[in-house]
């Protein structure tokens, strides 16, 4: 404390030094000379006191003036005494308004009836709590959430509040709720999606189009589509854009992307412009839904359905086909016989037969392609196809590529026909081979796995396949290469190396068996052929062992019914110079003429099954039920689908497949008409060929 009683320089003064605030001589460590210690420790204690309670009643007001509530005093009386700028913006009075004017002029009509029963509770019970009602200055009402209590100030009793607009609060709160829920679904969508202001800045993005950019989303916002993409793509995208502002509607298109070393990407794109002020739009918002998949899925089915349509036209020109080497080949035949071995004709007509074959041969891969083949379907093991085709296989592929095989033990049974199974194997084998010109390795596999519908995606119930896996180590395809491999007359190899028919066989022929066939590969880095056939609960067959040869001739009389004339002609001359009898027709009705005028001495029906008017099975069924031991041979260049489905073919019945040579049709018809006779006489009858 300041000694005010002892004048400067006056007797007993402090000698000269250094002087405190008020004049007081302090010591050179700053303490007052004289002062007592503990007084001066007081002080300063007081002095961080102050500090400290003007320091709380700073940051009290920067909260008071700061909050987002509503804070306010109010006397006994309802008149109020201070109020923050919360309030002041919330009634849309001036501070000044408010201060000494009753809380009841800002309440609505209902509130300040129940105003005295507020300032009742307030009093006796030291604070209250509730909901009020106020009037701001433009005539809006809104809700107040209030939790006032009793204090006092100066010593008088004031009521401290604190309230919050309801409305605005639930508001917030909904917005913010609206926009977690909204980020949480576009996050959990496999779409891509992101909105774009009008300079194309990305303001908000998805979780799959940050994976799909490979960025942070922090590395996303506040850049353009040139900054983070290819510059082509980017042009691409800045294009779209504009067109949906200049639009003023959502934009579709659908955009393929490509990336370096990925596969082709297609987005079905929508963007759709953010409207502002007036309408004019600020930015613009985007899902793009990734279509890949369901591209290829529609491309394998018009590729399908073009092959469908190839197939019948295949199918139809093999039959005709047929029936016309059905002729070259009978009568090359025919003339062969009647010449002999040194005949200067013999080896033209050779030539003429040879080419025929080779002409046989190419019909067969176009019935297989359009699945128009006789087959016999039954239960098999592939395992025992393969092991039997290897060795086979060995020889055709050459010694520079290496045969490896790995079959599974246990494999399932699958239904087809033995036969059309070694020509899928030799022609992916002869593929694989074209593919390796300086050798390899060719692997066929087999398997059992569960699979699902391919065209279902990842839904419905799997079903049990065996898998017939066949992969070389070759040059590999392009995409484009891929998509066409197995449409017919399509070949990669040199002209003239390939009728381009090997692939497409193999496509029928699975597909006729109710399989399917799929395809991996990339330049240079080989193929692999994927073939699933259904699994059968069903035991596999033995391999039926060959008749024995049986003589061709006979004497007994023969129906041949036969709408091509030139194949009737040549069959009615092959039978006739063997010692039958032939009564020969051009359909079923003149065949059925035939048939009641030769007194019951026909013992065979040879018919083409598919004829103008009544079908050969048809015709069969007419006359079999007339004379119920008649025996019937169907020749034909194909046969319909759609008789084999309504069961006018089934197990037993006796087939030649057209082109034939003259001895085989001598050798079935000796058969069946020596069947036919072990059955009359009491022998069970033999099963015939299908």
């Amino acid at each position: 404390m300041v000694d005010r009683h002892r004048p400067n320089g006056g007797p007993g003064a402090d000698p000269p030094g250094p002087r405190g605030p008020q004049g007081e001589s302090v010591s050179p460590s700053g303490r007052r000379a004289g002062a007592d210690p503990a007084l001066d420790v007081e002080t300063t204690r007081r002095q961080l006191a102050e500090d400290a309670w003007r320091d709380a009643e700073e940051k009290y007001r920067h909260l008071v003036e700061n909050s987002e509530d509503l804070i306010f005093t109010h006397d006994l009386d309802g008149v109020i005494l201070s109020a923050n700028p919360t309030m002041a913006r919330e009634t849309g009075l001036a501070l000044a308004e408010l201060m000494g004017r009753s809380l009841v002029d800002l309440l609505a009509e209902e509130a300040r009836r129940e105003f005295p029963a507020y300032l009742a509770t307030v009093t006796r019970d030291g604070h209250a709590h509730g909901f009020m009602r106020i009037r701001t200055r433009s005539g809006e009402e809104r809700v107040l959430q209030y939790d006032n209590s009793l204090g006092r100030e100066a010593g008088h009793p004031v009521v401290r509040g604190i309230a919050h607009d309801v409305q605005r609060r639930w508001a917030e709160h909904a917005l913010t709720l609206s926009v977690q829920r909204l980020e949480a679904l576009l996050n959990n969508i496999p779409d891509l999606a992101w909105m774009k202001d009008e300079e194309g800045r990305y303001i908000a993005v998805n979780e799959p189009l940050v994976r799909f950019i490979g960025r942070s989303r922090a590395g996303i916002i506040g850049r353009t589509d040139r900054e983070l993409l290819p510059p082509d793509l980017a042009s691409r995208f800045e294009e779209s854009d504009r067109g949906a502002l200049q639009s003023g509607g959502s934009l579709h298109r659908v955009e393929e992307i490509s990336r370096r070393d990925e596969p082709l990407l297609v987005f079905d794109m929508t963007k759709t412009p953010i409207g502002g002020e007036g309408g004019r739009p600020t930015g613009t918002v985007g899902v793009a839904r990734d279509i890949t998949e369901r591209r290829q899925l529609e491309e394998q089915l018009v590729q399908s359905q073009k092959m469908e349509a190839v197939g019948r036209l295949a199918g139809g020109v093999a039959h005709d086909f047929n029936n016309m080497l059905t002729t070259i080949l009978g009568y090359s035949g025919i003339i062969l016989d009647q010449l002999s071995p040194a005949d200067s004709l013999r080896e033209e007509i050779e030539e003429i037969q040879k080419a025929g074959e080779r002409a046989a041969a190419l019909t067969q891969q176009l019935l297989a392609f359009s699945r128009k083949q006789v087959i016999e379907p039954s239960p098999i093991d592939l395992n025992a196809v393969v092991s039997e085709a290897s060795k086979m296989l060995r020889h055709l592929i050459g010694e520079d590529v290496e045969l490896v095989t790995r079959l599974q033990t246990g494999l399932w049974t699958i239904r087809a026909d033995r036969g059309q199974m070694d020509q899928v194997l030799i022609n992916l084998a002869v593929n694989a081979r074209d593919a390796m010109p300086e050798g390899g390795q060719l692997r066929i596999e087999t398997r059992n796995v569960e699979r699902r519908d391919p065209y279902r995606g990842s839904g419905g119930t799997p079903f049990s396949h065996v898998l017939l896996e066949v992969a070389d180590s070759g040059t590999g395809m392009d995409a484009e290469t891929r998509r066409r491999i197995f449409e017919p007359f399509f070949t990669t190899k040199e002209r003239g190396k390939g009728t381009g028919l090997g692939l497409a066989t193999v496509y029928g022929i699975v597909k006729q068996s109710g399989g399917d066939i799929w395809v991996e590969s990339g330049p240079g880095q080989g193929t692999t052929f994927q073939v699933y056939l259904p699994r059968v609960e069903a035991s596999v067959e033995p391999v039926p062992e060959r008749a024995p040869s049986l003589p061709s001739s006979g004497s007994e009389t023969l129906l041949l019914v036969e709408d091509e004339e030139s194949v009737r002609r040549l069959t009615t001359r092959v039978l006739e110079s063997i010692g039958y009898e032939v009564l020969a027709a051009a359909d079923a009705a003149e065949a059925t003429r035939i048939w009641e005028s030769s007194g019951g001495r026909i013992r065979l029906l040879i018919t083409d099954i598919i004829m103008p008017g009544r079908s050969g099975p048809q015709l069969a069924k007419q006359l079999t039920e007339k004379s119920p031991g008649l025996k019937v041979l169907y020749i034909s260049g194909y046969t319909d689908s759609a008789i084999v489905d309504r069961g006018a073919l089934t197990a037993g019945t006796a087939l030649l497949q057209k082109p034939f040579h003259p001895d085989a049709l001598a050798r079935e018809v000796r058969r069946l008409l020596d069947s036919a006779d072990r059955a009359s006489d009491g022998g069970k009858p033999e099963r015939t060929a299908g």
